[in-house]
């Protein structure tokens, strides 16, 4: 048959059929991957443009700010040879460490309440010095001093850590569940050690308990570890109660290549969900405390969506909090430095050492005590439901107030009681302000930069009374006032006290008072300001909608109302993906005011999410304006979380602190960040750029064989990916734009639940970013071809006959099988095929460039082979990294 006979080729092939057959192969064979066309430059030019403004997006904008303090600390390891094959069969592979802090630790010996730290993904042991460092100091320079701290049940603290030989468990299962059953191993260990503590000399006058439990805190992947030992079979029943985890990526595996590790992660939430979903909670979970603690935006390493614990644990057993809302740290912290950051480490050295009581056995309090604690410690202070228990807890400390022997005055309800700052007729003799709430149904605000306290310059009452009676029952509920961050520049001496308490906290009480009961002189820069106001005049409820996708939401002016306190409500999806911006710009200067503000402006952000994320802004004209949310790549389907149902997202909540008593007004302007957005995605959508490739090469791979089952060319890959930009490419596009993934898989591709806001802009983006994937990997299949065939003599070895190339293959795949069915991991055999694959790629090209019957061969249908290894060897490498890291785990612990 005639070159004309035969049917014409699809238009798109670029053959040219006025040649002969052999020279058209010839040709098309040796065009190289290099001679990019201009569809692929251009594809490629963009996807750089866009690859750049998603890094410069995460790294130069929507930043939170740092100011984190160094930690210090004397630290002594004690390594614990006891532990040895008696107890566990990873001796060799692990270690086990008592910590004692040079200065404070007399003994060698633990004597008080042990505490074990788990560290996380290639971890070091050492981590836990700046935590028990600072245990240490607050314990022995502080609570040790307290009369009755030691009859309280409050010892020091004993802090073992564990050398896991920082191993990458992130990348492991089976590392991450051998580290379970030895840290099993460890908690058995380290409570016989304490058989004997009633007779240790430090506390002479004490009888305590022999503990039956240890308090565990997991940094990062040691935080799964921890929720991993209950599910052991070595697990020792109610040897743990307390867990406290430091950005620890709860929901799912940060690098979710391994099914093993995907399938570890599964497990753990079907177990935590079924021991609180029965009607009788298991005894391992009645009395557990698990507590997620998060870094914020700062954490790079890992994203704070996934340390979300609310789909497993109710909130009578756990929450997860962020570190930008801990009363008197306010800060955002890297994977690394919430472990060492001074802020941090004080407030959690307190809070373990107030949830503590060796009086019990397990070493704690009970899990209603404990919760309280850690809500109290953790949390801002400014929910609801916290200030109601702060109220109720201080029932037990009323005292009696003879109003015909206290100097008092009576202010109206419907006055503003300001003291200090501008007034000049602050009384310098004991006061005590009284409201009368007998008949009120409003709510009350109080805002101080001066500490109260029954021991401090001025303390906060709820009375009950009668005007018929002379002395009322006054609760002190000064501890109820929440500090929040005010000037940085004046260290601690710039926080602010904030107190609010609805209607139904005042309802049971006749009277609240300012007891100003040491006197003393107001200074000017110090002030109080309190008042009545009702939360439905001093809220402002706005819904963001397709509308402002590209302008902004103005509130003009704010607050509408001269209130202390005001609300401005967005009603917004509920995306971590989004970033917003938000300006407060003044109508008006200070000096048009009457008088001058007590105090700048201050703002709280804050949502419904059960992820308690607040941050605050002190005198800011900007604000970024993002949150954490449902995570991408969860492992909890919405079916799993019955039955702890996420409550309904309400959209961002801003509370504003503004001086009632000036004429200040504001304009406040509240926008989407587009490019802040674009680094949002950076991290929560990396498993994007792994996923995508694959399946891209896959439709390139079709492409190549159908039209090679057609014209009995195989085309190179860089025709195929430039026809694939040509003409599919504009389809993939519209079709990922348009794609809603449904809510019951969690947005798997890039996280995102909105029903506006589907994410289609970012998977686009993502899409052009492994479009350049794809072209690099293409190039570097260019450069193996040219560059391997230096190799080809010793891989493909022309002198070898065919009946020793079959056996030497033959007892290579035999040795290959052994090494795989014994002791090597199977992604040892993949990674084997690979290069073995790269190096084939090189000598089949190299034989047919030197020899005449290569050269004939090329010229032939059969000539084309050599493409096919090559594409071959792109789509093997688009699954490199899903075995690669078992193959780097497997020889890490073969040197360690």
């Amino acid at each position: 048959m005639t070159n004309s006979d035969k049917s014409k080729p699809e238009p798109y092939i670029l053959i040219d059929r006025r040649a002969s057959p052999s020279k058209t192969l010839l040709e098309l064979n040796n065009r190289r991957i290099f001679n990019l066309s201009w569809p692929v430059i251009l594809v490629a030019l963009a996807t750089l443009t866009c690859f750049g403004l998603v890094l410069d997006s995460f790294l130069n904008h929507q930043l939170d700010p740092r100011g984190c303090e160094m930690s210090y600390m004397r630290p002594v390891f004690l390594k614990q040879n006891d532990f040895n094959q008696s107890h566990t069969i990873y001796t060799k592979k692990y270690e086990l460490y008592l910590y004692r802090e040079h200065g404070y630790d007399q003994t060698v010996s633990p004597n008080g309440i042990p505490v074990l730290f788990i560290p996380g993904n290639a971890g070091s042991y050492k981590q836990v010095r700046s935590i028990a460092s600072g245990a240490a100091e607050l314990y022995y320079d502080t609570i040790a001093r307290q009369e009755g701290a030691v009859k309280n049940g409050v010892l020091n603290l004993d802090f073992f850590s564990v050398d896991f030989n920082e191993e990458l468990t992130a990348l492991h299962g089976h590392s991450l569940l051998e580290q379970a059953e030895y840290v099993n191993d460890a908690i058995r260990y380290i409570l016989a050690l304490y058989q004997g503590r009633n007779s240790y000399p430090t506390y002479p006058a004490a009888q305590f308990p022999i503990p039956k439990s240890v308090l565990i805190i997991g940094h990062s992947m040691g935080g799964v570890v921890a929720r991993t030992l209950i599910t052991m079979p070595n697990y020792l029943e109610e040897s743990i109660n307390t867990i406290l985890t430091l950005a620890t990526p709860h929901m799912a595996p940060p690098a979710p290549f391994e099914r093993v590790g995907t399938n570890v992660y599964s497990r753990i939430a079907e177990y935590w969900k079924s021991g609180y979903a029965n009607e009788t909670t298991s005894s391992a979970f009645e009395n557990m405390a698990l507590i997620s603690v998060a870094g914020g935006n700062h954490d790079t390493m890992i994203s704070s969506d996934l340390a979300d614990i609310s789909p497993v644990v109710p909130p009578s057993n756990g929450f997860t909090v962020f570190t930008t809302t801990i009363p008197d740290v306010w800060l955002t912290m890297d994977h690394q430095c919430i472990l060492w950051c001074a802020e941090i480490v004080r407030t959690v050295s307190k809070t373990l050492l107030s949830v503590v009581d060796a009086r019990e056995p397990g070493q704690t309090k009970r899990i209603d005590e404990r919760m309280f604690e850690f809500r109290r410690n953790l949390l801002s202070g400014l929910e609801t439901d916290l200030i109601h228990q702060l109220v109720d807890n201080s029932k037990d400390t009323s005292t009696l107030i003879d109003l015909n022997a206290t100097l008092h005055e009576m202010v109206p309800i419907e006055k503003r009681l300001v003291l200090g700052g501008r007034k000049n007729d602050s009384k310098t003799y004991p006061m005590l302000y009284l409201h009368d709430i007998s008949a009120c149904n409003s709510s009350f605000a109080l805002l101080t930069n001066r500490k109260p306290g029954k021991h401090n310059f001025f303390n906060i009452l709820l009375c009950k009374g009668t005007d018929q009676t002379e002395a009322i029952d006054c609760l002190d509920i000064s501890h109820v006032a929440a500090p929040l961050p005010g000037d940085s520049q004046q260290g601690s001496n710039g926080r602010v006290w904030f107190m609010d308490l609805d209607a139904d906290m005042l309802r049971p009480y006749t009277y609240i008072g300012v007891n100003h009961s040491r006197g003393g002189y107001w200074s000017s820069d110090e002030y109080l300001s309190a008042e009545f106001y009702h939360p439905e005049e001093n809220r402002i409820d706005i819904k963001f909608s397709l509308f402002h996708l590209f302008e902004s939401i103005e509130v003009t002016p704010f607050p509408r109302r001269k209130t202390l306190y005001n609300t401005l409500h967005i009603e917004i999806e509920e995306s971590p993906l989004l970033a917003y911006r938000m300006s407060v710009t003044p109508l008006n200067s200070n000096q048009d005011s009457a008088q001058p503000s007590l105090f700048p402006p201050m703002i709280r952000q804050y949502s419904s999410s059960p992820m308690h994320e607040s941050k605050f802004w002190y005198n800011a004209s900007e604000a970024n304006v993002n949150y954490h949310g449902p995570s991408p790549f969860a492992m909890m389907q919405p079916s799993l979380l019955q039955p702890f149902v996420r409550p309904a997202w309400k959209g961002v909540e801003f509370q504003f602190w503004v001086d009632p008593d000036t004429n200040s007004q504001y304009k406040v302007e509240f926008w989407l960040d587009w490019y802040g957005s674009l680094g949002r995605t950076f991290k929560r959508c990396d498993m994007v750029v792994a996923a995508f490739p694959f399946l891209i090469i896959i439709k390139l791979f079709q492409i190549q064989f159908s039209f090679w089952n057609k014209n009995g060319v195989f085309p190179t890959f860089g025709h195929v990916l430039k026809l694939f930009i040509r003409i599919h490419l504009w389809k993939y596009v519209i079709l990922v734009s348009m794609l809603a993934l449904p809510i019951n898989i969690n947005g798997i591709l890039v996280g995102d639940r909105g029903s506006i806001f589907n994410g289609g802009g970012y998977r686009d983006c993502h899409l052009a970013i492994d479009h350049l994937v794809i072209i690099i990997i293409s190039e570097i299949s260019g450069f193996v071809e040219k560059r391997i065939p230096g190799l080809a003599g010793f891989i493909s070895r022309p002198n070898e006959s065919d009946a020793k190339r079959v056996k030497r293959r033959v007892i290579t795949t035999v040795i290959l099988f052994l090494l795989v069915s014994t002791f090597v991991p199977f992604q040892f055999a993949y990674c084997s095929a690979f290069l073995v694959q790269l190096f084939s790629c090189g000598p089949f090209d190299a034989t047919c460039q030197e020899s005449e019957q290569g050269k004939r061969l090329r010229a032939s249908t059969m000539g084309s082979l050599s493409l096919p290894v090559t594409s071959m060897l792109l789509l093997m490498f688009t699954l490199l990294p899903y075995n690669i890291h078992s193959v780097v785990v497997w020889i890490r612990n073969l040197a360690a």
